[in-house]
């Protein structure tokens, strides 16, 4: 029967795991409806229905003890093929300890990209996420973000059990409350603009969202305990008053030297102690990050504003980590720093470097 395809299932219930569809009169023709899945999925469920079907017909036959001995054993190979599965899925000792493997080796299950309404809808968040101009940064960084939520939806039903995975395998506690954040600022755009083809409806989307929140939630007082603790690590490894000195000094005397080095002979060798120099008096001064330095480029150099008697002047910097919540980065510079910057220009023009920023090649 299940061969030749004769069967009737046009009465039974949707087997699509998410459709609330009870038994009706026309099966194939509800099944058109679900535009998300693709006809390789449809196919499968169907065929899926048909055999259980069977079975059970099967059963049901052999439990009436007919006069006429059966043939077909399927139902007692299938029953029996289950058992032995099922033996052979019992986590053992090695198993046991492959799950507690480190996060470095942990997998997700599969995305389930064969619904081709998921792919269009993370594909409209992508758009959403890069805006009009993306820089290479932000288009990394919503990659990244795609990559988690991916992830997420992969265990869509046992959300929990996504949370409790990702922290016994290693992954930090600050991580784990970014990834639900992420999470939790997708599924609330899939709230606010649904697919037309989409079968989960408002309440479904809600449940999940308050499921992510209630996670957040509680991994608040964890995280702020973490943090506490990480903060005082830091703490204790910072450069004390003497080291701040000692490294100004030192950069005051050699950075005029590798100048004069690399006026008369240049080597990328001293350009690169040049950069060093600068950038550790310029850290210990302002405790910028490195990356602000590193973005730090000609033309904001050039503008830099002019203090009220001409000898100090101001430089900002917009391209950096924390821009978004603290603006402009600053530094006010005396006449000589600032004039180790314009060298560092000039000798990268010199050498015919195109580079924009300051202290890269």
């Amino acid at each position: 029967m299940l061969a030749s395809g004769r069967l009737n299932i046009r009465s039974e219930a949707c087997p699509v795991p998410s459709c609330t569809t009870q038994k009706g009169s026309r099966l194939d023709r509800h099944m058109k409806s679900h535009t998300e899945l693709c006809p390789e999925a449809k196919k499968t469920l169907l065929s899926n229905l048909k055999r259980r079907l069977i079975l059970g017909t099967l059963r049901t036959l052999r439990v009436s003890n007919p006069a006429v001995p059966m043939v077909s054993s399927l139902d007692l190979e299938e029953a029996a093929r289950g058992q032995q599965l099922l033996e052979h899925s019992l986590p053992g000792p090695l198993e046991v300890e492959k799950e507690m493997e480190p996060f470095g080796k942990m997998q997700f299950p599969p995305f389930p990209d064969h619904i081709p309404v998921l792919n269009a809808v993370l594909e409209d968040y992508r758009e959403m996420q890069e805006g009009p101009d993306p820089s290479a940064k932000l288009k990394n960084n919503v990659q990244s973000k795609l990559h988690r939520i991916r992830n997420c939806m992969a265990w869509m039903n046992r959300i929990r059990g996504w949370v409790k995975y990702l922290t016994k395998n290693g992954m930090a506690l600050t991580t784990t409350l970014h990834y639900l954040k992420n999470v939790r600022q997708f599924f609330e755009y899939l709230k606010e603009t649904p697919p037309k083809n989409s079968c989960l409806s408002q309440l479904d989307l809600l449940k999940v969202i308050r499921e992510v929140k209630m996670s957040i939630s509680s991994w608040n007082r964890p995280v702020v305990l973490h943090q506490m603790k990480i903060k005082g690590q830091k703490d204790a490894a910072m450069h004390t008053i003497k080291e701040h000195q000692d490294c100004r000094k030192l950069a005051l005397v050699a950075i005029p030297k590798l100048i004069s080095k690399l006026e008369s002979d240049f080597s990328h060798g001293n350009l690169w102690k040049l950069y060093g120099y600068v950038t550790a008096y310029l850290a210990s001064l302002y405790g910028h990050r490195l990356g602000v330095f590193m973005n730090m480029t000609d033309v904001e150099v050039s503008q830099a504003v002019h203090g009220p008697e001409k000898d100090d002047y101001l430089i900002k910097m917009s391209n950096h980590k924390t821009s978004e919540s603290f603006g402009t980065a600053k530094m006010l510079l005396s006449s000589g720093e600032y004039g180790w910057l314009l060298s560092l220009m000039k000798l990268k023009r010199d050498a015919g470097k195109k580079s924009t920023f300051v202290t890269q090649l």
